[in-house]
């Protein structure tokens, strides 16, 4: 099955240091699945739902057409222990990433609803999401760990990212990520 993710992708600088990083774990560790798996290195905001495509573009649209480009910032390097580690760019959460977040639930709850033919499947609000931007997992490991979090040590996670577009996202177990439609926030 096919699901949809509704993301912001990286730009300038953060995106060209995550490309790197991902090149370094994949050259030293072996390390490639998020690398080989996704268009760009990316902030997911909502994910795990699936149905009409154009119930989500119209969601996303509403809510691009009334929001601002705004910045965020990045906060280093993080680790969530799993059975596999995940290595991520950890991400200060702000106003306007949670309003954000909080106008694209409104939209996809909205269009849940509807027809079943129409709408929006699957979808639930994550109250445990944390912003976040992932450059291993799947095939790291705890033996591998320590040297990559050496090899990412040289790299700069810190600085603003622009947010000035929503991506829309295709994923399915085993096929890799696919962008779909890029829509631009309120200029």
């Amino acid at each position: 099955m096919k699901y949809f993710a509704i993301i912001l992708n990286l730009n300038g600088e953060l995106e060209q240091q995550a490309r790197k990083g991902w090149q370094l774990l994949k050259q030293n560790l072996s390390i490639k699945f998020i690398a080989s798996n996704s268009p760009c290195p990316h902030i997911t905001l909502e994910s795990g739902f699936y149905g009409n495509q154009n119930s989500v573009l119209e969601a996303m649209s509403k809510v691009a057409k009334n929001t601002l480009p705004f910045t965020i910032k990045a906060n280093g390097l993080g680790v969530f222990v799993q059975e596999s580690p995940v290595i991520h760019i950890r991400w200060v959460n702000n106003k306007a990433l949670i309003q954000l977040r909080q106008a694209l639930a409104k939209e996809l709850i909205e269009r849940s609803c509807d027809n079943p033919t129409d709408s929006i499947l699957g979808y639930q609000v994550n109250a445990n999401w944390l912003p976040k931007t992932t450059l291993a997992f799947k095939d790291s490991s705890y033996d591998t760990l320590p040297k990559a979090l050496r090899i990412l040590k040289p790299l700069v996670f810190d600085s603003i990212l622009e947010v000035k577009k929503l991506a829309l996202y295709e994923y399915a177990d085993k096929q890799p990520e696919k962008q779909l439609y890029s829509i631009s926030l309120n200029k």
